[in-house]
């Protein structure tokens, strides 16, 4: 498929492979490497190999970023190396702002604070 061809944008599977970018960087590595080298299909079965024998993620997280991992392999295949390497820069980028943001966040908003009847 070429870029005129593919049926998801970058911007989509870029989405799509947010398991994958959101990872801690040493984890990030090993499977942006093996997208960055692999077919599709087989990204996917070596990054749910790895994730399920050594990454220390539970079963639905093995599934999660296996196809994440495959989706990074898709941008490669579909749109090149220079939009796959552009996805990988832009999303390791730091998130300070939005980490600060959601540290602020109560995550249960009907929970009540100390003191409170």
């Amino acid at each position: 498929m070429s870029k005129s061809g593919s049926f998801r944008s970058v911007d989509e599977l870029k989405i799509r492979a947010e398991a994958v970018l959101s990872l801690n960087p040493e984890l990030r590595e090993v499977f942006v490497g093996i997208a960055g080298s692999k077919s599709p299909t087989a990204a996917h079965d070596l990054a749910a190999a790895i994730a399920k024998n050594r990454g220390g993620f539970a079963p639905n997280e093995v599934e999660e970023v296996a196809r994440a991992t495959r989706w990074l392999a898709v941008i490669r295949r579909d749109y090149g190396d220079k939009d796959f390497n552009r996805v990988i820069s832009e999303s390791s980028r730091p998130r300070a702002i939005v980490a600060e943001a959601t540290a602020t966040v109560n995550p249960n908003p009907r929970a009540r604070k100390e003191g409170e009847e």
